[in-house]
């Protein structure tokens, strides 16, 4: 069920950004923009639990840790996108429709890439009681 739920707001963070993509390249009104950024948050905000629980999930003796290393590369990604959806100037939502549509390309790829390395897993056995007495 994770993996579905992960797949779910990865698209939708697709389709919110080839909106933005969109609306800088044909110049539609602010709604449209408003419309596409809510569905591109909307997708992150599903993603987010999801990706957490299945990045930690082989990790419980280290939650710490690995829920520090989760949050690095979310702020150092957003460091660097930051100056290149700037690079259009004030005037136009074009730069910011290609960095969020890549981005979200980038983590389409990324989920094909590891769910199928990853695989299912099979189901577990039920402890049971232990025999005699």
């Amino acid at each position: 069920m994770v993996p579905g739920v992960l797949l779910a707001g990865v698209v939708m963070c697709m389709i919110g950004a080839g909106g933005l993509l969109a609306t800088g390249l044909l110049q539609l009104p602010l709604t449209a923009m408003i419309a596409s950024l809510l569905t591109m948050v909307s997708g992150v905000a599903v993603t987010t639990p999801p990706a957490t629980s299945l990045a930690m999930a082989d990790y419980p003796h280290l939650a710490g840790t690995a829920s520090s290393l989760l949050g690095l590369p979310r702020f150092a990604f957003g460091g660097l996108a930051a100056p290149l959806v700037g690079l259009g100037g004030p005037g136009t939502a074009f730069p910011l429709g290609v960095v969020t549509f890549a981005a979200c390309l980038a983590a389409g790829l990324a989920y094909m890439a590891t769910m199928r390395r990853r695989g299912p897993k099979p189901p577990r056995q039920p402890i049971s009681a232990p025999q005699g007495s």
